[in-house]
């Protein structure tokens, strides 16, 4: 095997661990308790985040947050011109969503 196709497999590789390997990450000491007090007062959770689908999906099923949200926008899925901090991503959900909704609060950053 030539050194081009050794140079292709290593950076195919490293791309695919990159991509479905998730990182170490941990949610920050009262967020689990928080989010779990939002959700026994019946408030309804969207999560709007920026990066890639695979990506952001992975650290949402490492930190066990996949059922946590009644919706999740992540900028992934559309083009670059629809993600943070363009308003499209808050208000692409029909109005019932926990994202747009009246009254809703937004947290981040």
């Amino acid at each position: 095997m030539g050194s081009a196709k050794i140079n292709a497999y290593v950076e195919n590789y490293l791309l695919y661990y990159y991509k479905l390997c998730p990182r170490k990450i941990s949610l920050w000491p009262q967020a689990a308790a928080l989010l779990s007090l939002l959700r026994r007062q019946k408030l309804r959770l969207g999560l709007v985040t920026q990066g890639q689908v695979v990506d952001q999906m992975n650290k949402l099923f490492e930190l066990g947050l996949e059922d946590t949200f009644d919706a999740v926008e992540i900028s992934g899925f559309y083009p670059v011109s629809k993600a943070k901090p363009s308003p499209f991503m808050f208000k692409r959900n029909p109005p019932s969503a926990p994202c747009c909704a009246p009254g809703s609060y937004v947290c981040g950053q």
